[in-house]
């Protein structure tokens, strides 16, 4: 795309409101395996003293001040909304911060580390077609594939009109400032979320046999 000389683009911030703060799901620890657990669908709470689940389960150390990022990661995402926050869907591991690791004054969920970076790079892309953008977030998603994939965003950034007499263009900028870098470890059984094993074991039987997970994606 053609840029006539002398255009310059300045970049600032002004207000803003300030982030959440993140905050998981309470964690839980399995005295006598997550097996019991799972055996007598103890996903409630307020259990009485002679229920299988009272003892099968115990709370664990929340993460009151986790570090950004950390509730991103092993979630799963609303694929036809926008690539937000917003859409974020079921949690399939715990944060527990029974271990009290830290990082910059934050929360360190157990199940993860972190690795400071302190890297700043800045890139523009053009798009010609709703269709290139949408690509692009899939992409930066990592959901490449879906047709619909992340539907809400293209229609907000690009218009509801798929068709116009002049041809039409956008540009996104971005300047990403990275202070660090979070992996998660090797999680165990233990480490997943009690509401994603309650949707695992709700699933049909018809999932588990021959070709089922393709048709259920």
């Amino acid at each position: 795309m053609f840029v006539p000389p002398g255009y310059h683009i300045d970049a600032s911030v002004s207000g803003g409101e300030k982030s959440p703060t993140e905050t998981g799901e309470v964690p839980y620890v399995f005295p006598a395996g997550l097996g019991t657990a799972l055996m007598n669908g103890c996903w409630g709470t307020g259990y009485k003293d002679t229920d299988p689940c009272y003892s099968a389960k115990l709370k664990s150390k929340v993460c009151q001040n986790m570090i950004d990022g950390a509730a991103f990661m092993g979630v799963g995402f609303d694929s036809r909304g926008k690539y937000s926050p917003e859409s974020r869907k079921i949690s399939i591991v715990q944060r527990n911060c029974a271990n009290k690791a830290k990082y910059d004054g934050f929360d360190v969920p157990d199940t993860m580390n972190v690795h400071g970076i302190y890297d700043t790079s800045a890139s523009l892309m053009t798009f010609e077609s709703r269709e290139e953008y949408q690509k692009q977030l899939q992409q930066e998603a990592g959901v490449s594939g879906s047709f619909f994939g992340f539907s809400a965003g293209v229609k907000e950034a690009w218009g509801e009109s798929t068709a116009s007499s002049r041809q039409k263009y956008m540009a996104v900028m971005d300047v990403d400032v990275d202070r660090y870098e979070i992996f998660v470890d090797e999680v165990k059984p233990q480490d997943l979320s009690l509401s994603f094993l309650r949707e695992f074991m709700s699933l049909p039987t018809s999932y588990f046999s021959a070709g089922g997970p393709l048709k259920y994606r």
